[in-house]
């Protein structure tokens, strides 16, 4: 066959097929017409008919209710124990550091004590030595100018004279 004639065959069922969907178009818009005019069941016929704003406003809200007081996307379909939005639970409060001054040295060459005064849980100076643990602080080394104490989560290098920053 010729190319003119796959072109004119191929417009013509182009508008063929426009035609049959105006076609079709149309009669869906009557049955619509005639659907709304005349109930088909009679549980359609005995439902109200909202005509009112009002009325449609005070069925939305009584819809929303129920939807809200019986959870449907909840597997126990009961309201959650925390509340939508509500701030997080309070963290606890930020671990205050001590501060921590190596007041003085006193041993020989071969041990060494250190004698620290702000460690927690204790009034005054405090001698220690390597391997002490106190406050919860643990004395890692101690030689003649300085100690090393850690923390949970801190490491505290002293020198004499000066609090540590």
């Amino acid at each position: 066959m010729k190319a003119h004639v796959w072109n004119w065959g191929s417009w013509a069922l182009v508008i063929l097929c426009g035609v049959a969907v105006m076609i079709q178009a149309r009669s869906l818009g009557t049955l619509a017409a005639e659907a709304s005019t005349v109930p088909s069941s009679p549980a359609m016929r005995a439902a109200p008919v909202i005509r009112d704003r009002v009325q449609l406003a005070d069925s939305i809200i009584a819809a929303a209710d129920y939807v809200a007081t019986h959870d449907p996307f909840r597997i126990g379909h009961e309201p959650s124990l925390v509340a939508f939005g509500s701030p997080p639970a309070a963290n606890p409060p930020a671990i205050q550091r001590p501060t921590l001054t190596l007041v003085g040295m006193v041993g020989s060459d071969t041990r060494w004590s250190a004698i620290i005064a702000g460690i927690p849980g204790r009034d005054g100076h405090l001698v220690v030595q390597t391997g002490d643990t106190a406050g919860g602080l643990r004395v890692r080394r101690v030689d003649a100018s300085s100690a090393v104490i850690e923390g949970r989560d801190t490491t505290w290098i002293l020198r004499r004279g000066s609090p540590w920053r």
